[in-house]
């Protein structure tokens, strides 16, 4: 991670444009560059950044291009309804296969398999949206425009 600038604000290294005020690092580095007096000091606390404080600002980050782009909420709403489906299709599969009755004496095995395929279908969905999320705002941390169709091709990609 780094600091914009301009701003101070924390981006990625492989970031050249800050989402807080629009400040072009390439464009920076392009034009000519008075001589240095003296040796560049590092921005105050960037030698100390730990992977929580980078995680929680890449968390920030995320949030403010989730604020600018609302068309990207529909990956949070997708992974919920999708989930839901999920769950649905497993209550009715165990229902309509005699598991889900209260006097069953089913398998233990095949209630432990079955929860397993639950946990693996459901939490596939979950980072399936989540990848196509982190996608797009990649994308807007680049200086692009996202899509929904653009992070859905990445997701599927991947």
């Amino acid at each position: 991670m780094k600091r914009c600038p301009k701003c101070t604000n924390l981006i990625p290294n492989d970031v050249t444009l800050c989402i807080r005020c629009g400040f072009d690092s390439k464009a920076a580095a392009a034009a000519p560059q008075p001589p240095a007096s003296r040796p560049a000091t590092p921005v105050a606390g960037q030698a100390k950044t730990g992977k929580i404080r980078n995680g929680l600002a890449l968390a920030v980050q995320s949030w403010h291009v989730l604020m600018l782009n609302k068309q990207l909420l529909v990956f949070p709403l997708a992974s919920g309804i999708a989930c839901f489906l999920v769950l649905a299709s497993f209550l009715g599969g165990a229902w309509a296969s005699g598991l889900a009755q209260a006097d069953s004496e089913g398998n233990d095995a095949l209630f432990w398999a079955g929860l397993f395929a639950y946990y693996f279908v459901n939490y596939f969905v979950i980072v399936f949206f989540n990848s196509a999320l982190v996608a797009c705002v990649m994308i807007r941390f680049r200086g692009g425009s996202p899509s929904v169709r653009d992070g859905l091709r990445a997701a599927g990609e991947r």
